[in-house]
């Protein structure tokens, strides 16, 4: 991943009204877009379970969801969130 992916995924943070950190934001959206739990450890420099611990949290804080609904919930914001279309474009392209 580089910087400029690192910078379109901090401008995606906008779809979640839920109090999560900006670290537990990037990794639910790399993890959205289908980066694997492997490779968010990697890329954020921490241990994979610290990674699965994270995305509990954002799971939690978003009704108790599975992973998979995670995703979904992450697509369908972006989907309905008008500002962060050229981001997610950006992003997939």
């Amino acid at each position: 991943m580089t910087a400029s992916d690192a910078t379109r995924i901090a401008s995606l943070h906008q779809i979640f009204d839920e109090p999560i950190s900006s670290n537990q934001k990037d990794i639910a959206l790399m993890y959205a877009i289908g980066i694997t739990i492997d490779d968010i450890a990697d890329i954020k420099g921490i241990k994979p379970i610290t990674v699965r611990n994270h995305l509990d949290v954002v799971r939690n804080k978003l009704g108790g969801i599975t992973l998979g609904s995670l995703r979904s919930i992450i697509f369908l914001r972006l989907l309905i969130n008008p500002q962060v279309i050229n981001a997610t474009h950006n992003i997939f392209n």
